[in-house]
């Protein structure tokens, strides 16, 4: 079902009621997110995943070298897949939970609401950039917007947390000079 599926990303997600369901997803022939796989536990560790990953790598028929795999800002699940199935090609941080830490972490740019609101559509509007020269010329060009030059390094930190080398989106921040 994997390669029928076309099985080059994958994404492990939790949830948060009384019972964990973990669902392994690929992406269909549509660049659909599809469903093959379900974990019901009483919890989510590195066990349980690590147990749950090897059932789907002895069913499944073929290798995963070349997986995609995205997941919510834990590590348990990178560390299960890279215990079980080895290390993905790339590791993504699901947009929600990318999102999710953003807004979280606004308060800690010094600033008016103003500030820290251009902040957040700036990398919103980052975030949506696939071609990484276009990312990084956009990055230049946002770091030199009226009332955010002088704010640059709150944009940066926003980045560089937010894209750190170990979940990888494509995209590097680097020299924004």
């Amino acid at each position: 079902m994997w390669t029928h599926i076309g099985g080059e990303r994958s994404e492990l997600e939790g949830d948060a009621y009384d019972y964990q369901l973990t669902t392994l997803m690929t992406v269909d022939e549509h660049a659909e997110g599809f469903p093959f796989a379900f974990c019901f536990s009483s919890r989510v560790d590195e066990c349980t995943m690590q147990a749950f990953l090897s059932v789907v790598k002895d069913n499944i028929g073929v290798s995963l070298d070349d997986a995609v795999l995205m997941t919510d800002d834990t590590e348990v699940y990178a560390n299960a897949w890279k215990h079980v199935i080895g290390q993905p090609a790339h590791r993504l941080l699901c947009t929600w939970h990318v999102d999710s830490a953003w807004r979280r972490n606004l308060c800690k740019i010094k600033g008016d609401g103003l500030l820290q609101a251009t902040v957040y559509k700036t990398v919103r509007a980052l975030m949506e950039i696939t071609d990484p020269e276009v990312f990084t010329l956009s990055c230049r060009i946002s770091c030199r917007v009226p009332n955010v030059t002088i704010k640059r390094s709150n944009l940066a930190y926003t980045l560089t947390k937010s894209t750190r080398a170990d979940h990888s989106c494509g995209h590097t921040v680097t020299d924004w000079d």
